[in-house]
C-alpha cells in the first residue's frame, strides 16, 4: 500500500530498496498520472496551487508555514523524494503544460 499525500517519495524509496526489481511502468505511470493531475487542477474553474517539495520533512514545515493558505487558497504540498526528482518532475510539467 502506498499512501497518497507522498507516493512519488514512496515510489521513490521502493525503487531504492527493491534495488531494480520495481517495475520500471509503475515510476513512470506515476509520474504521468501525477503531472496530468496537478495540471487539470490547476487551470480548472476553481484551481489549485501546488507547492513540490523534496521530502516530508520539508512538508512538515511548508504546511506549517502556509497553514492558512491551504485551505482559504486551495494550496496542496506533495514531497517527491528529492531534488532530482523535483527536476525531473518539473520538466513532465513544463511539456505537458505546452499540450494545455
Amino acid at each position: 500500500m502506498i499512501n497518497l499525500a507522498n507516493y512519488r517519495e514512496q515510489i521513490k524509496q521502493l525503487a531504492a530498496s527493491s534495488r531494480g526489481r520495481l517495475p520500471y511502468d509503475i515510476r513512470l505511470k506515476s509520474i504521468n498520472d501525477f503531472v496530468q493531475s496537478v495540471i487539470t487542477s490547476a487551470i480548472g474553474d476553481t484551481p489549485f496551487s501546488w507547492i513540490i517539495c523534496e521530502g516530508s520533512s520539508e512538508k512538515v514545515y511548508l504546511s506549517s508555514y502556509f497553514k492558512d493558505l491551504i485551505d482559504s487558497k486551495r494550496l496542496r504540498i506533495v514531497p517527491v523524494g528529492g531534488a532530482k526528482e523535483i527536476k525531473r518532475l518539473y520538466n513532465h510539467l513544463s511539456t505537458s503544460y505546452e499540450d494545455f
